[in-house]
């Protein structure tokens, strides 16, 4: 992170002046001085209070000079998952679809059949909606095998159901929580098999419609054709000091796991809903959603108590308060919505910035909630220190160094490969995650392997650099050039000594394992 100066912010009037307006010039100054060091061009910011609504923008939805309003469009990110189990909650509370008869206890297959097949059996027969719902199907994220086309036409939720029976789960069901979006794309395919309507439909009739949310929309192509203006992506460079914009992406392949586009004035009602407890949900379908399912961590890393994880909510306990949130992100844009139901009180924020927009957001999220808890200085958690990168320590080591981190029984004088680099490259191919091409590449003074995977829906490219004999570090950039991760690459090698497959691992040695490795198998 830098401190570099960005250009002059400014802010939009709220629309409201009453005096619990949380939006004043002692604000403004923070909240400018908070994008600055965090290097996020703007921020669109709401505060439900009571059943009173304030909003405010500040700083650029797009470089040089247009202002975030409170009306200005953002990528939502995964915060619309909490669209998708709130429509599946009022349906089941409708009680009009016997498929729904066991509620939230309904096994999926029971109701799309043989679209949903995982590799072991028993969990095919029994996983269930709230599994999927609440992230212990013993799925991992298995983000990098969602493609947006399958056989020459855009991928469907049905497609990306499908593919299940070609991912490895990596635990037991009902063991543990591990966040799985494709499970969200699940869900929405149960909701659209159900309903016989689009997932967006569906969520219009039953959320947006009855909350007069005319600002939120399904796809960028919905989003560029609406009156509001769509803020643009940025990326830091810290080499030039200077913003790189992103392109747009579409977001219809996301479906409920995070296809919205919308604002902090639309999420607002959406916000005040969930706080009044209002329409258009019954009374059992607002416990449903705020009704805690599984631990999701036992240790909390930035603020409150261990936190739980309900209808893609998470809930902790902060400041003697229940604190209910979930965040979003997408390629160059974050997304945070909090509600406190015991006070009536809930933010909203969206960002445009790629890796730090949620970090500001939550800083600037937490100020205004502990002013409205008026909680002493010395008793805040100081959430923008917590947050920033940790310095060197100054031992000439890098704790953060990937070989390290992957590798860290590697020999100090690395071996070379036993097969030559050009021989390495070719086809590569998995059932789930799909074909890789791996060519030489020249980066600066070092030829590489590389691979670009732009027919995904996390578009990609990998980067693969020798550490020792046949295992490699394969960086993981996205779209815009920014890192991902960092994964293990080993190359299996035939008796001929040609390479019969790379498999790859996502998570360092000595930990908990976030992904089942994948073996890609070499083809002509």
């Amino acid at each position: 992170m830098s401190l570099v100066t960005t250009p002059a912010l400014g802010a939009t009037p709220s629309n409201s002046s009453t005096s619990n307006n949380p939006f004043d010039p002692a604000f403004a100054r923070f909240a400018n001085d908070v994008l600055k060091q965090w290097n996020v061009p703007g921020i669109s910011l709401a505060v439900v209070d009571g059943g009173q609504i304030y909003s405010q923008g500040y700083g650029f939805a797009t470089l040089p000079d247009t202002a975030v309003t409170p009306d200005t469009l953002f990528y939502a990110g995964s915060t619309t998952k909490a669209f998708t189990a709130a429509t599946l909650a009022h349906l089941i509370d409708s009680n009009n679809y016997t498929a729904l008869s066991k509620r939230w206890s309904t096994p999926i297959s029971s109701i799309i059949h043989d679209d949903f097949v995982l590799q072991d059996a028993w969990s095919t027969a029994h996983i269930t909606l709230e599994d999927a719902a609440v992230h212990r199907t013993g799925m991992p994220r298995h983000d990098y095998s969602w493609a947006k086309q399958v056989q020459g036409r855009s991928a469907t939720p049905r497609d990306v159901v499908r593919n299940f029976r070609n991912l490895p789960q990596n635990a037991e069901p009902r063991t543990r929580f591990q966040y799985c979006n494709l499970m969200y794309v699940t869900l929405s395919y149960v909701i659209e098999f159900l309903t016989e309507k689009p997932l967006q439909d569906a969520m219009r009739d039953v959320i947006w419609g009855p909350l007069q949310m005319d600002a939120t929309f399904s796809s960028l192509e919905e989003a560029k054709k609406a009156s509001q203006h769509l803020a643009s992506g940025y990326r830091w460079d810290e080499d030039g000091h200077k913003f790189i914009e992103a392109a747009f992406e579409e977001t219809r392949p996301f479906s409920g796991a995070g296809f919205v586009i919308s604002n902090a004035r639309d999420y607002a009602k959406w916000v005040k809903c969930l706080l009044q407890e209002e329409a258009p949900f019954s009374k059992a379908t607002h416990e449903d959603i705020r009704t805690p399912r599984i631990i999701d961590s036992e240790d909390p890393n930035t603020v409150g108590d261990i936190s739980l994880y309900g209808l893609a909510w998470d809930r902790t306990v902060a400041h003697g308060q229940v604190v209910i949130n979930h965040s979003g992100t997408e390629t160059a844009y974050g997304s945070q919505v909090f509600w406190l139901p015991d006070i009536k009180f809930g933010v909203v924020a969206f960002a445009n910035a790629a890796d730090t927009a949620n970090s500001a957001a939550q800083v600037l999220i937490w100020e205004l909630i502990e002013n409205k808890l008026q909680v002493p200085s010395a008793d805040r958690y100081n959430i923008n220190d917590r947050l920033k990168p940790k310095p060197d320590d100054g031992s000439g080591s890098d704790p953060e160094d990937p070989d390290d981190e992957l590798f860290p029984d590697r020999p100090k004088v690395p071996l070379p490969s036993p097969v030559k680099m050009s021989d390495l490259a070719g086809f590569y191919h998995h059932a789930g995650y799909g074909t890789i091409y791996l060519t030489e590449q020249q980066q600066g003074n070092q030829t590489i392997l590389s691979a670009d995977r732009g027919e995904m829906v996390e578009q990609h490219g990998l980067r693969l650099h020798h550490v020792s004999g046949n295992f490699w570090n394969i960086h993981v950039v996205d779209s815009t050039n920014s890192t991902e991760a960092y994964w293990a690459g080993e190359f299996k090698i035939g008796v001929d000594g040609k390479p019969t497959a790379l498999e790859v691992r996502f998570s360092p040695p000595g930990t908990e394992a976030d992904e089942a490795p994948v073996i890609y198998s070499s083809i002509e």
